[in-house]
C-alpha cells in the first residue's frame, strides 16, 4: 500500500513538472514572438504577432492583468506611448502606477528634447498625466520644473515647483531673483513657500525697503517672533508706542504658548535698558513675574506724575523707601509736574508735517509745515527755556537717586531737554541767548 501511494505521488509530481515546462516554455516562446511583434514595421504583422504573443502567454498560464504589463513595457522600449498607455491601463494596480511612472519620465525627456515649442507643450501635457495616473503628479511636477530650471526658464520652473509643493525649490527660485536685483519678486515667490524660511526672508526684504505692512504681514503669518520684534521696535521708533507695545505684547503670548518664558523675560529685560518701564511691565506681566511687573508699574506711574498710585504699588510690592521719597520730595514733585503738563501742551499743540513719497520711494516732507513748525518753536522757544530751567531746579533738589532718575528719564522724553540741560546731571548748559528754535524742539 505504502509502495503504491509513492508511486501515485511520484506520478503526480512528474505530471506537475511536465506541465510548468510546458507553460515555462509557451511563455518564453511568447515574449520571443512579442519581441518580433515589436520589431516588425507592418503594423498589420505587427498586430497578429501581438495577439500570437498573447495567446502564448495566456497559454502559459499568465493572466491578462500581467500580460498587458508585459505589452506596456514593450511598447516603451518601441517608444510606442500611446499603446503603452493603452496597455498599462489594464496591468494590475502596482504594475499600472510603476508603467505609467516610467513612461510619464520618458515622455518628459521627449517633451524637452525637442525645439517645436508646441510639441514641448503638447508632450509635456502628456507627461504629467500620465504621472497623474501614476499617482505622482507632484513627483513629476517636481522634475519638469527642474528641466525647465536647468534651461533658465525659472518663470516657468517656479510654476511648476508651485504645483509641486517644492519648497526647497521655490525658495532656490527666489533667492535668483534676490541675485538678479528683484527684490520684490523674490519676497513673492518666498511667500510662495508657505514656510517659516520663506515667510522670514520675505518679511526681511518688505522690512529692508521699508514697507513695514508688508514686512509684518509676512512675519505674522511665518510666526516669525524676531521679526516681529524688529517691526514692534519699529513701530516705537515712528512713535507708534501704543502699536509698538501691543505687538510686543502679541509676541510675548506666542512666546508663553511655546512654554519659553525665559524668551519673554529677555525681552523684559531690554526693555528697562530702555528705561521703557511701561513696556517692561506688560512683559513681565505676560511672564508670570508679579513683583517685578508691579515694581515697574509702580515707576510708571512716578513718571506719569500719579504718585498716590506709585505709592500704593510700591507699598504693597515691599519697596517703602522709594514710597517714602515720593512722599519727602513733593515739594519738588508738584512743580515737576505742572511743568511736566505746560510743556506736554505746548508739544501738543506743534504744527503737524505732512509727508510725501518721491520716485525713489523716499519721505519728502512738506515745505509749508516745516515753515509752520519752525516758527512755532520761534515764538515758542522763551517759554520752553523757562519750564527746562524750573525742571533744572526742582530735579537738582531731589535727594533719592532713584527718583531722581525717574524724573530725568520722564523730562528727557523731550529732546529739548538734553540740549538746553545736562542730560545727565540737569544742570543748565545753554543760556537762553544760546538757545536757537532747533535746540527748543520737543
Amino acid at each position: 500500500m505504502k509502495d503504491y501511494i509513492k508511486h501515485f505521488l511520484f506520478g503526480i509530481l512528474c505530471c506537475a513538472t511536465l506541465v510548468l515546462t510546458a507553460q515555462n516554455k509557451d511563455i518564453d516562446k511568447g515574449k520571443e514572438v512579442l519581441a518580433k511583434a515589436m520589431a516588425e514595421k507592418d503594423n498589420a504583422k505587427s498586430g497578429e504577432l501581438v495577439t500570437k504573443a498573447r495567446e502564448l502567454l495566456m497559454k502559459g498560464g499568465l493572466k491578462s492583468p500581467q500580460i498587458s504589463e508585459l505589452l506596456g513595457n514593450a511598447y516603451l522600449e518601441k517608444k510606442d506611448f500611446t499603446r503603452a498607455a493603452s496597455s498599462f491601463s489594464a496591468a494590475g494596480k502596482e504594475e499600472r502606477k510603476v508603467g505609467f511612472k516610467k513612461l510619464a519620465y520618458l515622455q518628459l525627456e521627449d517633451a524637452f528634447a525637442t525645439t517645436d515649442p508646441k510639441m514641448e507643450a503638447k508632450t509635456l501635457r502628456a507627461a504629467m498625466s500620465a504621472f497623474t495616473k501614476a499617482d505622482a503628479l507632484s513627483e513629476g511636477s517636481r522634475a519638469a520644473g527642474d528641466k525647465y530650471y536647468d534651461k533658465g526658464q525659472i518663470d516657468n520652473a517656479l510654476v511648476y515647483y508651485i504645483q509641486a509643493d517644492a519648497k526647497d525649490k521655490i525658495e532656490k527660485v527666489a533667492t535668483d531673483y534676490k541675485a538678479k536685483g528683484d527684490d520684490i519678486k523674490a519676497a513673492e515667490t518666498y511667500l510662495l513657500a508657505k514656510n517659516e524660511s520663506g515667510y522670514k526672508a520675505a518679511g526681511d526684504i518688505y522690512f529692508a525697503k521699508k514697507d513695514y505692512e508688508r514686512a509684518f504681514d509676512a512675519y505674522y503669518n511665518g510666526k516669525i517672533t524676531e521679526g516681529l520684534i524688529k517691526y514692534a521696535n519699529q513701530l516705537l521708533a515712528n512713535g507708534k508706542t501704543e502699536e509698538g507695545e501691543q505687538m510686543f505684547g502679541k509676541v510675548a503670548e506666542a512666546y508663553i504658548n511655546k512654554d519659553d518664558k525665559a524668551s519673554v523675560l529677555k525681552m523684559a529685560e531690554e526693555q528697562l535698558k530702555k528705561n521703557n518701564f511701561n513696556l517692561a511691565t506688560t512683559l513681565f506681566d505676560k511672564a508670570g513675574e508679579d513683583v517685578k511687573a508691579n515694581k515697574y508699574r509702580a515707576y510708571t506711574k512716578v513718571m506719569e506724575f500719579s504718585f498716590d498710585e506709585a505709592k500704593t504699588l510700591l507699598e504693597a510690592n515691599g519697596e517703602a523707601s522709594l514710597a517714602n521719597a515720593i512722599t519727602t520730595n513733593m515739594k519738588f514733585l508738584s512743580p515737576l509736574a505742572n511743568c511736566n503738563y505746560t510743556l506736554d501742551e505746548i508739544k501738543k499743540a506743534e504744527p503737524q508735517i505732512d509727508y510725501s513719497t518721491d520716485e525713489n520711494g523716499n519721505r519728502v516732507s512738506n515745505k509749508a509745515d516745516v515753515q509752520a513748525l519752525e516758527t512755532y518753536y520761534k515764538t515758542s522757544k522763551d517759554a520752553i527755556v523757562s519750564e527746562l530751567y524750573k525742571v533744572s531746579a526742582n530735579v537738582s533738589k531731589i535727594a533719592d537717586p532713584e527718583l531722581k532718575n525717574l524724573m530725568r528719564l520722564r523730562f528727557l522724553k523731550y529732546q529739548a531737554t538734553g540740549k538746553v540741560l545736562n542730560p545727565e546731571s540737569f544742570a543748565i548748559k545753554l543760556q537762553k541767548p544760546q538757545v536757537s528754535f532747533k535746540d527748543a524742539i520737543l
